[in-house]
C-alpha cells in the first residue's frame, strides 16, 4: 500500500501471519511493516471480539478538554 503524508507517497508493505483461532475466526496475530528502510513487528497477544467498553473510553483527557476551550 501507499500512505500518504507531508513527506509525499511513501511505500509500505505488511506481511501477517501467525494466524489463531479467535471465536472460530482465523486472525493474524502477527504483523511485519516495512516503511522507509525499517521494519515494524507487531505482535497480539490476545485479541477479544465483541467486547463491552465502558461509555467514556474515547473520551479526550481533562488536559486536551482543557486545551480546546481555548
Amino acid at each position: 500500500m501507499t500512505i500518504e503524508n507531508q513527506a509525499g507517497t511513501i511505500p509500505s508493505d505488511s506481511y501477517l501471519s501467525d494466524y489463531k483461532r479467535v471465536d472460530g475466526i482465523l486472525l493474524p496475530h502477527k504483523t511485519v511493516t516495512k516503511l522507509m528502510g525499517q521494519e515494524r513487528i507487531t505482535i497480539m497477544e490476545s485479541i477479544e471480539q465483541n467486547v463491552q467498553l465502558p461509555p467514556d473510553r474515547f473520551d479526550l483527557p481533562a488536559e486536551i478538554k482543557a486545551l480546546m476551550k481555548k
